[in-house]
């Protein structure tokens, strides 16, 4: 299981197995709220594109990717969250977003949940290239959830956990 870029790394080594005719050595994966772009990013890739030679960093402003106002605290407080982001970080995004547009079509069965309040992706077209790219896709919206699926408001988070069947 991978939540957002942990659903990237997951996507990402399946299309890379898939690629090099391996199996893939998992017995099931879900994926929740999976990246492929971010939301609003034409615009950010745009300003990468204009800045990366003159700035080394750009400055991240987290959203609220949950409704629940305890954990939007904890992370405000949270002296690991990035403050500001690198432009190989950005840069690599570029890339991945670009790879996983491109891939050939994989057969592995993956879940995807996604939240329809999600406002941290641009999940719709998420959901359209994670279609074509894992066509025997299981996908499941959930409505009124947000990135941060698991640490939604208790109501949300039931939610989520049915869907993963806890």
């Amino acid at each position: 299981m991978g939540q957002s870029t942990g659903g990237a790394i997951l996507a990402k080594h399946l299309l890379a197995r898939h690629r090099a005719g391996e199996a893939a050595e998992l017995a099931r994966v879900v994926l929740l709220a999976p990246l492929v772009a971010p939301a609003g990013w034409w615009y950010n890739r745009l300003l990468y594109l204009a800045l990366r030679r003159f700035r080394r960093r750009l400055r991240r402003v987290p959203g609220a990717g949950s409704s629940d106002p305890a954990f939007r605290e904890l992370l405000r407080r949270d002296p690991l969250q990035a403050r500001a982001l690198p432009m190989a970080w950005i840069g690599a995004m570029d890339r991945w977003i670009r790879e996983v547009k491109q891939a050939s079509p994989c057969p592995w069965p993956v879940r995807i949940l996604q939240g329809t309040a999600d406002a941290t992706l641009a999940w719709r077209y998420n959901l359209r290239v994670l279609r074509k790219v894992f066509p025997a896709a299981q996908i499941q919206l959930l409505p009124g959830v947000r990135h941060h699926m698991v640490n939604e408001r208790p109501a949300l988070r039931e939610q989520v956990f049915a869907a993963l069947g806890l």
